[in-house]
């Protein structure tokens, strides 16, 4: 039960101290598995890297 609580304690762990890190594997798995959203974000001419940039550096 222990050897699970740190497992998950590990992973909290380092998605607090890779923000940046975790952002991009977040952004590069929701481009592989659902693509239309950021056509629709293209196509609307919203200035989404800069947005992404805003929110991770936050």
């Amino acid at each position: 039960m222990t050897e699970k609580k740190d497992r998950i304690r590990n992973i909290k762990n380092f998605i607090q101290n890779h923000k940046m890190l975790t952002g991009i594997i977040v952004v590069a798995l929701f481009i592989v598995v659902y693509p239309p959203i950021f056509v629709t974000i293209y196509e609307s001419g919203r200035d989404f890297g800069r947005s992404l940039i805003n929110a991770l550096l936050k």
